[in-house]
């Protein structure tokens, strides 16, 4: 759109080929109907699927190798309940249990960690997370937001530990 705004208000003559272009992708864009993500991940699978089993392995190996990559950094307790989340999809009670599990853990450790610390705007804070702390419920099920929770739970207790061997 913004080229051929800005050849319309040019006086230099350009090349029909682009303007042609750009007026088709436009047009295309505007009729086109969007596909549903469904639709989109079923073709993408197919199409995978119908990849030699040589070419599929490369394609998983370098998919592994960028995941390893992204996550390197993680603790190793992070790395296990990602490692469950992922397995356990259809498992969703056992999945469940285990990330009750570990907030539980979790919810002990911030609250051991707490009673170490000094500053006690810190602590009253510290107090106020744990009180958010809460297991999932029997018949709630496992989301991504219970993951990011238990990620983001893992790092507060890093850094307190580090914090506390510093001090």
């Amino acid at each position: 759109m913004y080229c051929l705004l800005e050849a319309q208000n040019t006086n230099v003559l350009v090349n029909p080929d682009f303007l042609v272009n750009n007026k088709l992708t436009i047009i295309e864009h505007l009729t086109s109907s969007k596909m549903a993500k469904d639709a989109v991940k079923d073709t993408l699978i197919e199409e995978y699927s119908k990849y030699e089993k040589d070419l599929r392995l490369l394609t998983y190996k370098i998919l592994l190798e960028k995941f390893n990559n992204n996550y390197k950094n993680l603790l190793p307790e992070q790395k296990n309940i990602l490692k469950e989340f992922i397995t356990s999809v259809n498992s969703t009670t056992r999945l469940r249990n285990i990330v009750n599990e570990e907030i539980l853990k979790i919810k002990s450790q911030v609250e051991e960690l707490s009673s170490n610390v000094k500053d006690e705007v810190v602590r009253i804070k510290l107090q106020e997370v744990v009180k958010t702390i809460k297991p999932a419920k029997k018949t709630e099920k496992i989301t991504d937001n219970h993951l990011i929770n238990l990620m983001q739970y893992y790092d507060l207790v890093n850094e307190m530990r580090s914090l506390w061997k510093k001090v």
